[in-house]
């Protein structure tokens, strides 16, 4: 498998609170090969969001992917990734580094901003659906 494409996304009840993370991931013809709901500590909806995509880049790590497109609602995530804005609260930096490093495996990797509607199953993934199939 050589490109993919992973939309993720975090939850938190509560802020900090109980962590929620989703995501789904699609091989190259646009078909969802993994679908990945947990649920996690305790911590903050941007880490719950850092974490969605740790756990979704080991995925494609592991399925040998070379090419990633990310998709995120989260813009502070997108532009911290691209390095428009530092990463500043120190809960966050090992997260980032380890995105950093992960993103650094893969031949291309490339992350994009997309609007909450355009993310539905990750989000519906990410609230604690566990088990449930979407639609």
């Amino acid at each position: 498998m050589k490109k993919i494409t992973i939309f993720t996304d975090g939850a938190c009840k509560g802020n900090p609170g109980q962590m929620f993370i989703g995501a789904v991931i699609y091989d190259e013809y646009r078909k969802a090969i993994k679908e990945i709901s947990m649920k996690l500590g305790r911590g903050t909806c941007n880490e719950a969001e850092y974490c969605a995509i740790i756990a979704a880049l080991k995925y494609a790590k592991s399925i040998g992917a070379e090419e990633i497109m990310l998709r995120s609602d989260s813009m502070l995530l997108v532009k911290q990734i691209r390095g428009k804005y530092q990463v500043k609260a120190e809960n966050l930096i090992p997260l980032y580094d380890e995105v950093f490093e992960l993103k650094n495996t893969f031949n291309k990797f490339k992350v994009k901003w997309i609007p909450r509607e355009n993310n539905e199953i990750a989000n519906y993934l990410a609230n604690g659906y566990m088990g449930k199939k979407w639609k």
